[in-house]
């Protein structure tokens, strides 16, 4: 069980260490230099990110599997897969916040972890006065099945198309945050 939790961690500790040894620190200066956009480095990042986070849900799946001795998991694995756009916005919700902390000239890791916090602390806000707007609405009364004209299944097809756009609306925010800092407020070491 420890080695599944550190499997995680490790891959969680090398998209931040990438991102940051090879456009923040010395490597950025290189990078920076490359005939690519920001663009095309912030995705080459949230590919590689997005494959190691993938192969480790199947390591850990795997190894689940081998420790309950039930091999039917296996098939069920490939519904992991639908998990891209959030491993996109857990990714670019950490680069936005290094991007962020890096246009400053001192104190960069630390104002990095205090803008992820701030990120964090706002999302939240966000998230809760959004319950409190959709508490006893039409939307809420939908997704519970409480519509006469809407089946259940028909809500929550529609609560989860709800919850992708919104997903998609997070992740370009924080991917054009990261741009825009790594373009113009660059302060690299």
């Amino acid at each position: 069980i420890v080695g599944i939790f550190a499997v995680g961690i490790i891959s969680f500790v090398l998209m931040i260490n990438r991102f940051y040894k090879n456009l923040l620190q010395d490597e950025g200066y290189v990078m920076m230099t490359l005939p690519v956009c920001v663009h095309q480095q912030i995705w080459s990042k949230l590919i590689v990110s997005t494959v190691w986070f993938a192969a480790t849900v199947v390591v850990i799946g795997l190894s689940c599997c081998i420790m309950a001795f039930d091999i039917r998991f296996v098939g069920d694995l490939w519904h992991g897969f639908l998990c891209v756009l959030g491993s996109f916005g857990l990714c670019l919700r950490f680069y936005s916040a290094m991007s962020i902390g890096f246009s400053f000239p001192n104190h960069k890791g630390l104002l990095s972890v205090a803008f992820y916090i701030a990120t964090g602390i706002a999302l939240q806000i966000q998230g809760g006065l959004g319950m409190a707007l959709v508490t006893d609405s039409w939307f809420h009364r939908l997704l519970l099945g409480w519509e006469p004209n809407v089946s259940v299944v028909a809500g929550m097809h529609l609560g989860m198309w709800f919850l992708i756009v919104l997903e998609l609306i997070y992740c370009a925010v924080f991917y054009f945050l990261t741009v825009y800092f790594l373009q113009k407020h660059l302060n690299l070491e």
